[in-house]
């Protein structure tokens, strides 16, 4: 049974997502209420920070056998491990306007200032949400 996942940051990227790539399906652009883009965590393979939550992602479903990928790219070794983003499950808004439980990376450890994003990162991240956006408008 394919788990759903919202997607915020670079992870809106098929790309991305490629540990996971051959079960991966959009289902719909979404929202997660009561969270922003915040830039709160450096990273030295972006050469920037990193956003670690959004109000606006992608609602993808991926069958439980090819999450593993995911997670090895998102730094997550299991429930009660040193993780580097903990897995959650939250209630997302689809542009269909349904609610659905959905699984989504949060970053574990933030710093207190946030900071500007790579030129790469904040790329991916523009590209994939007007992709969003268009997609939001087809619907």
């Amino acid at each position: 049974m394919p788990t759903k996942y919202f997607a915020n940051g670079s992870n809106m990227s098929n790309e991305e997502i490629e540990g996971a790539r051959k079960s991966v399906r959009f289902v719909s652009t979404a929202s997660l209420e009561g969270y922003r883009l915040a830039f709160t965590w450096k990273s030295s393979k972006r050469g920037g920070d990193v956003a670690d939550s959004v109000v606006w992602g992608v609602l993808y479903e991926i069958e439980d056998d090819d999450l593993g990928g995911l997670d090895l790219k998102e730094g997550y070794r299991g429930e009660g491990q040193a993780n580097i983003y903990d897995r959650n499950v939250v209630e997302v808004t689809t542009d269909q306007n349904l609610s659905v439980c959905a699984m989504s990376y949060e970053m574990r450890c933030k710093y207190l200032e946030e900071y500007p994003p790579g030129p790469e990162y904040l790329s991916t991240i523009l590209t994939w949400s007007a992709r969003s956006e268009t997609a939001r408008r087809i619907h």
